[in-house]
């Protein structure tokens, strides 16, 4: 008897949700996986521009090539966090074994749910399996599994020969386990609202013994645009210092901070050349609040609570040096990853915890 999945989307209407929720209907309406063991949960984020529930339907209410899918309207806008931990309640209580997020800008190849299922039945251990995520219109990869710098900073992995240790999965296009997110104290904190949540659910997955993986057969397409997220730095950068804060050791932090504030120090300097210094300023804003701390407090009792891996594997799969292909820069390849990739080495050799 094949699982129940519960595939999750957060809409947000605005004015490219229309293309986008048609195109993800759509392949739904395609998959080759039993429509009776599909269950469709949309968490409609109110925005600016309305909610979706009306177009929805509208247009999709009557449609028989479906699975049963209902809309769960919040009542604020707590962004891609928040809403799919709201959808995560609606999921368990259809009795789901396994739920499956995807962007509201993606959609599925037939075969993407069905294939996923496999793998994660013949894999036990593997709480967290990410579709290849293709670029729509092109035959672009958009990740085919992320990697992450021991410094914090997220990379799409784009090329499926490369030997690096993928860290996590990207929230695009991902099936979970329930089991692994009860085990872990929960999907996401609606605190991050958006970036970095799944760095942080693939790397508690990882200190709860789980495993990670990316299947290349499940294909899922995304209308990425790089300029679209960095609108959003700020946000990015305040996630990727509250998973590091939260996530390592102590002594681990310790021994980091001064590469950390170097980096910090460029990271500066990136923000000024690039107009988003008061972005960079907002993110430093977040960590005089005390309600940040808190958090962090909370975070980290949860990780003590589930620890089976130690700090030194996770630096083992993490990246020593930084390399993107939306950002090309010589002092980076010339003077930033030589220090980077030594700095990584000295942090493999001292921590033995």
């Amino acid at each position: 008897m094949s699982p129940k999945v519960a595939i999750q989307c957060v809409a947000f209407w605005g004015e490219q949700a229309r293309h986008d929720l048609d195109a993800l209907f759509q392949s739904v309406t395609q998959l080759s996986y039993p429509k009776d063991k599909l269950f469709l949960v949309i968490v409609d984020n109110p925005s600016p521009h309305g909610t979706a529930v009306e177009y929805l339907m509208r247009r999709w209410g009557d449609n028989m090539a479906l699975p049963r899918w209902e809309v769960v309207p919040s009542p604020v806008n707590d962004g891609y966090s928040g809403g799919h931990a709201r959808g995560w309640a609606k999921s368990m209580e259809s009795g789901a074994d396994y739920i499956y997020l995807i962007n509201q800008d993606a959609w599925l190849d037939p075969r993407a749910i069905e294939i996923l299922v496999a793998y994660m039945e013949a894999h036990p251990n593997t709480a967290v399996a990410q579709s290849f995520v293709r670029e729509a219109g092109s035959e672009r990869i958009n990740t085919c599994g992320n990697r992450l710098h021991y410094l914090g900073y997220g990379l799409r992995g784009t090329d499926p020969s490369d030997a690096r240790p993928m860290f996590y999965a990207s929230g695009a296009a991902v099936m979970m386990r329930p089991k692994m997110i009860k085990a872990i104290g929960g999907l996401f904190d609606p605190w991050n609202f958006m970036y970095h949540e799944d760095v942080d659910v693939s790397w508690r997955a990882r200190l709860a013994g789980f495993d990670v993986a990316a299947v290349p057969e499940s294909v899922a397409y995304h209308r990425y645009e790089f300029e679209r997220s960095m609108k959003l730095f700020s946000w990015m950068e305040r996630n990727r210092l509250m998973t590091h804060l939260s996530n390592f050791r102590v002594a681990t932090l310790v021994l980091m901070a001064p590469m950390f504030m170097a980096m910090e120090l460029g990271g500066l300097w990136f923000a000024f050349t690039s107009h988003r210094l008061c972005d960079k300023a907002a993110t430093y804003g977040w960590f005089f609040q005390g309600e940040t701390w808190r958090r962090i407090g909370q975070r980290r009792r949860v990780i003590r609570s589930l620890r089976q891996r130690t700090d030194r594997e996770m630096l083992a799969l993490m990246m020593d040096t930084l390399a993107s292909e939306e950002v090309k820069s010589a002092l980076l390849e010339r003077v930033v990853n030589p220090v980077l990739r030594a700095y990584g080495g000295f942090l493999r050799w001292a921590v033995r915890w």
